[in-house]
Order: C-alpha cells, then sequence, then structure tokens
C-alpha cells in the first residue's frame, strides 16, 4: 500500500487516512478483482474517520466506501499505544489495534470479538463470498 501512496494512485488526507473507496481502487489498480479488493478492504479499512487511534473497527463487513478508514501512517509496530501518550513524536495518533492492520490479523476471519467461531468466520468469508474460494480446502484453491 505504500508503494500506491508513494507512486501517487492513493492519496492520503492529512491525517494520512484514506477511504475503503479509495483503498480498494488501489487494490483494484494492481490487478486485483472487485471481490478480492472488497474482501481486503471490508476487513482493514474500518474505522470511523473520527476513530483516530483505529480502536472500534466496523463489524458488519459490509462496504462503505466513504464511511470508514484507515490511517495509512499508524499502522507499524512502531505506532502503537503504549498508554504514555496518544500522540506519536511526529504528531500523530497512536493506534491501539496494530495486529488487525498487520498481515493475517486484519479480517474478523481472525478477529473472535464478534463472539463467533473459528469455523463460522471462516465460512463467511472464504465460503460464502463468491470468488474468494470456489472449494474448500487449501489444496483446491482455483
Amino acid at each position: 500500500m505504500g508503494a500506491l501512496v508513494n507512486h501517487g494512485v492513493i492519496k492520503l488526507d492529512k491525517q494520512g487516512s484514506v477511504s475503503q473507496l479509495d483503498s480498494m481502487k488501489g487494490l483494484k489498480w494492481l490487478g486485483n478483482s472487485d471481490v478480492m479488493a472488497g474482501f481486503q478492504v471490508k476487513g482493514i479499512v474500518a474505522f470511523k474517520n473520527n476513530d483516530t487511534h483505529q480502536e472500534y473497527r466496523e463489524r458488519d463487513g459490509t462496504l462503505a466506501p466513504t464511511d470508514l478508514y484507515l490511517n495509512y501512517n499508524t499502522w507499524n509496530a512502531d505506532a502503537e499505544c503504549t498508554g504514555r501518550n496518544p500522540t506519536l513524536r511526529d504528531g500523530m495518533d497512536c493506534n491501539v489495534n496494530i495486529g488487525f492492520q498487520q498481515h493475517g490479523y486484519s479480517t474478523t476471519l481472525r478477529d473472535p470479538t464478534d463472539g463467533t467461531s473459528a469455523k463460522a468466520r471462516w465460512a463467511r468469508w472464504m465460503e460464502r463470498v463468491p470468488g474468494v474460494l470456489t472449494k474448500s480446502g487449501a489444496s483446491a484453491r482455483e
């Protein structure tokens, strides 16, 4: 995503945030399908713009192109809130949910806080979303 920002495909706002729509456009610019780009942004770009510490991820999995955001400047480990100061050295607000922007932890697929089982979350994202997997099981992906 950093390369897309550096190349000018995705433009950050003054806080460093990008909407779901702009993130999706960037992923599609790379050649991602609508399904795969949507799958990624629904789980990762899921914070209201006034949630500066990215604390409360919107959980419904719907695409809200201009209502949900992700601060691209505060998703690495050095931007994590430590409790001492809510603002980083560069003036950006710290991030309380770094793990959910890191690969493998960024979607509700791995996040159990919605109260569903791992099997239910897998079915929701991998078996019920057209175009993600056509058959169950890692060896049967098409």
